[in-house]
């Protein structure tokens, strides 16, 4: 999908309130989208092909996703690759459930509390509430994968036990002044320019030198995420 644009606010139920705002069912359209899903096998049937796969956890199966399971049957198109939000409502119950794995036992699974999570969440660097949606999707791959024990909707399960926003979860504040030490975008795109790097690769092997001017950030994909970065071939010049 496309980043969301700077002009459309997070948080629509609020700012739009007073401007025509229903509701997210017709903010979103949302039973009209619903209708692709109708696609997709029964969960029960869906989950029965999963669970023949054997997969053990979650970076499991985001590897089967990736396409990096070759020993393993191709995922069929009537099986879904975000199950948790095409059978929502519709026998989900967690990625155990879906993938039969006993390391995932959702009767006995329990989240970390706020002051942990936050703790873990801190680490990450992460300045918005867009960004985390991202981390929780794996869409940053410079980043550890999120423990099972942190949920994604951090705003419903942490509600009233501490959750104080995302920029207090998030401490996006400290992470935002630690992103302005680096050069802008079109300074750190005329600089790669010239030194003639040729892929994602060569940038990884060149910051692994350590020979690099300190305002270079190691993802630039991640730091200059809506300031410019559109992708590595136009980073790159190519």
């Amino acid at each position: 999908m496309p980043p969301k644009p700077e002009d459309v606010p997070t948080n629509v139920s609020r700012k739009y309130k007073d401007e025509g705002w229903v509701s997210y069912k017709d903010f979103l359209w949302s039973n009209i989208h619903r209708q692709k899903f109708s696609k997709f096998l029964p969960y029960e049937e869906a989950r029965v092909f999963i669970q023949s796969l054997k997969l053990k956890d979650y970076k499991e199966w985001k590897e089967y996703l990736d396409g990096n399971r070759k020993d393993l049957l191709q995922k069929p198109k009537d099986v879904p690759a975000n199950p948790a939000g095409v059978y929502k409502d519709k026998g989900w119950i967690g990625i155990g459930d879906w993938l039969g794995s006993e390391a995932f036992a959702y009767a006995h699974f329990e989240y970390l509390k706020f002051s942990e999570a936050k703790k873990f969440v801190r680490t990450l660097g992460l300045t918005s509430s867009v960004e985390w949606v991202s981390y929780c999707k794996g869409e940053l791959t410079h980043l550890p994968i999120k423990p099972s024990n942190i949920p994604a909707n951090v705003v419903r399960k942490y509600e009233g036990k501490g959750w104080n926003g995302f920029k207090d979860f998030l401490w996006s504040a400290k992470h935002r002044k630690a992103r302005k030490k680096f050069m802008s975008y079109k300074i750190a795109e005329q600089f790669i320019k010239s030194l003639k790097i040729n892929s994602e690769k060569d940038y990884e092997n060149y910051i692994k030198k350590n020979d690099h001017p300190s305002d270079l950030p190691d993802y630039p994909s991640f730091t200059y995420s809506r300031k410019g970065w559109e992708n590595w071939n136009k980073f790159l010049g190519k």
